[in-house]
């Protein structure tokens, strides 16, 4: 059960957004569930509202224990969020990439670049197919031989 605070707590995505907050608030990580294998990783609903808002949600020095979010924010990134229609890989070339065709950008890759180039891409962002095969070449190397071979 969520924890709906109402008192004049602060929204902590507020400052990434433009949007005046609205409604009760509520404790980020109250939005997350355990894992239903304590040995997997779960995408957490936390990590996908603070990708969206290019935070580290992998970060070891802040602590989201006492972030919290209004009813707003939390429709405008979770519920009603849409990504933009362009590509939102950090190193896309605009002057040479084809964006007509376009693929999501999946928890693994957000976490792989993330670690990697210590940028955030949104979770379930729009990424083009070329940024997505340079992705490929280069954090996924096992990925690029197994379609090598399938040639």
């Amino acid at each position: 059960m969520l924890a709906h605070i109402n008192d004049q707590s602060k929204c902590d995505l507020k400052p990434y957004l433009t949007n005046a907050c609205k409604g009760s608030f509520t404790p980020l990580l109250d939005l997350n569930h355990a894992p239903a294998d304590p040995n997997r990783q779960t995408l957490q609903t936390s990590y996908v509202i603070l990708s969206r808002v290019s935070v580290n949600y992998l970060s070891t020095t802040t602590d989201f224990k006492a972030w919290k979010i209004c009813e707003r924010h939390l429709r405008e990134l979770l519920t009603d969020w849409k990504s933009r229609h362009t590509c939102c890989h950090f190193g896309h070339r605009f002057d040479t990439a084809n964006c007509t065709r376009m693929s999501t950008v999946t928890y693994a890759m957000s976490k792989t670049i993330l670690k990697n180039d210590s940028i955030v891409l949104p979770i379930g962002g729009n990424i083009c197919l070329s940024c997505k095969s340079e992705y490929e070449r280069r954090l996924i190397p096992g990925l690029t031989s197994i379609k090598d071979a399938r040639k």
